[in-house]
């Protein structure tokens, strides 16, 4: 029979309990709540980025536009001013015909007569030139404004990483404590056809956000982040097939089959935690798409496996690849 001081004691026990469950409930929201924070920071600051530069080229590709249409009025200008120029000066040769003829002593436009196909093709030069470098210009402001937006989304997705990390992380994590109880469940080194679980579903904010980052990425880098998604793909596909529901009367899931699901989540274990400084910023590049041996074993550790298993594991990797 409890005393009434030992049931106070276990109440204050689960409210402590209770407290700091609220606690890291509320961290975890909160951090993910930063996270999108820095996102949409991110995606402001590269918009009003954006906007000026919009506007300061907008305002040159107006001027260009304007230059040219001048150009292309004066040109004409001087072609209807020519022939004119052609016409009196007809009437007034070799006598004059009409009384403006007596004002042709006061101007002399023939050296514009002479030279107006050098005049014409010159000022048609330049209105063809101010008119080509408008289109380019225009063509420039469409490629960055392209950028801008690809560097936006990039940085939205980049700034919602490392959650996405953490959360391929745990799925790891999570499929490495139901096959280590598989493992310890087999007889003659095979699982039993009466073994009951479940293995955790691939998380799917963080397969989305991949995807996201896999499609602003540069093509050099998309290969690293293809590359998560297809061990993922691979290692879903595998163990899925032994489960209890896929599973044929028949089929034999050896000790050895269990091992090799142990490397999958270990090297996605592993090519996540090699992307945290780039999500982080602590590095502004990807790391390449091939992950070391050494960087699966430590990912070994990180998820518990010691003794014997870790030591056939680590003889695996190292028999696969000679070379680290």
């Amino acid at each position: 029979m409890n005393s009434p001081g030992s049931n106070e004691g276990e109440s204050s026990s689960e409210n402590h309990l209770g407290s700091d469950l609220k606690v890291f409930d509320f961290v975890a929201l909160d951090s993910r709540s930063v996270c999108l924070t820095l996102g949409r920071i991110q995606i402001v600051h590269v918009k009003g980025i954006h906007r000026m530069k919009t506007f300061f080229l907008s305002r040159a590709i107006f001027m260009a536009n304007t230059i040219s249409k001048v150009t292309i009025l004066a040109t004409a200008l001087i072609v209807v001013v020519s022939a004119v120029w052609q016409a009196f000066r007809t009437g007034c040769e070799p006598v004059a015909q009409y009384t403006a003829c007596r004002l042709g002593q006061y101007f002399y436009w023939g050296w514009f007569y002479d030279y107006q196909t050098l005049i014409t093709g010159l000022l048609a030069l330049a209105g063809a030139w101010w008119g080509v470098r408008a289109i380019n210009m225009q063509m420039t402001q469409e490629a960055r404004a392209e950028a801008d937006r690809l560097a936006s989304r990039r940085a939205a997705a980049r700034a919602t990483l490392p959650l996405s990390l953490s959360l391929l992380s745990e799925y790891a994590e999570e499929c490495v404590v139901v096959l280590n109880d598989l493992l310890e469940k087999c007889v003659d080194d095979a699982l039993p056809n009466s073994a009951r679980f479940t293995f955790p579903a691939p998380p799917a904010e963080a397969i989305q956000s991949f995807k996201e980052m896999t499609e602003v990425s540069l093509p050099s880098d998309r290969e690293t982040l293809a590359a998560i998604l297809t061990k993922i793909q691979i290692q879903r596909s595998r163990i899925s097939s032994i489960t209890p529901q896929k599973r044929s009367p028949h089929m034999i899931v050896a000790r050895a089959n269990l091992e090799e699901y142990v490397l999958d989540a270990a090297e996605i274990y592993a090519r996540s935690a090699a992307l945290y400084e780039y999500a982080r910023r602590k590095s502004e590049a990807i790391p390449p798409s091939t992950i070391s041996v050494d960087a699966q074993i430590a990912a070994l550790n990180n998820l518990g496996i010691f003794d014997d298993l870790r030591d056939r594991l680590v003889e695996t990797l190292r028999r696969r690849n000679p070379d680290g």
